[in-house]
C-alpha cells in the first residue's frame, strides 16, 4: 500500500512541475533577511519557456524585487514587484539547458528558488 501512495505522490509531483504549455513551477523557499527560515505564504513563481517569461503571484502585500541570477551569480534581471494578490509576468531572456537562481526580496523577507531550463 505504501508503494501505491509513493507512486501517486511521484506522479502528482512530476505532473505539477509542468503545467499547461510546458510552464515550469519554481519551488520557492522562504527566508528572513537575517538568514533564518520562517513559515509564510511563499510567492508562486512560474517560467514559460515558450514566451520566455517569469510570472509571480503573491498573496502578501508589499514591495519586492525579483532578481534572476545565472549560476555564476551574475544578475541578469532585476525588476520591482508590487504584490497585491495578482499575477504579473516579466520578459526574461533565459538560455535553454541552464540553471538560474530566482530571488524575491524586500526589506524584511526573502524567497529563493532554482529554475532549470531545458532544451527546446
Amino acid at each position: 500500500m505504501r508503494h501505491f501512495w509513493l507512486i501517486i505522490l511521484i506522479f502528482f509531483t512530476t505532473f505539477s512541475l509542468f503545467a499547461d504549455n510546458n510552464t515550469v513551477n519554481v519551488e520557492m523557499s522562504s527566508q528572513k533577511a537575517n538568514g533564518n527560515l520562517h513559515n509564510e505564504i511563499v510567492p508562486e513563481v512560474t517560467y514559460d519557456p515558450n514566451e520566455n517569461t517569469i510570472s509571480v503571484e503573491f498573496e502578501a502585500l508589499g514591495s519586492y524585487t525579483l532578481i534572476v541570477r545565472d549560476v555564476d551569480g551574475q544578475v541578469l534581471h532585476s525588476v520591482p514587484v508590487v504584490t497585491n494578490g495578482n499575477s504579473y509576468s516579466y520578459d526574461v531572456n533565459l538560455l535553454p539547458e541552464n540553471y538560474y537562481v530566482i530571488t524575491i526580496t524586500s526589506v524584511d523577507d526573502g524567497y529563493i528558488g532554482v529554475l532549470e531550463t531545458e532544451a527546446e
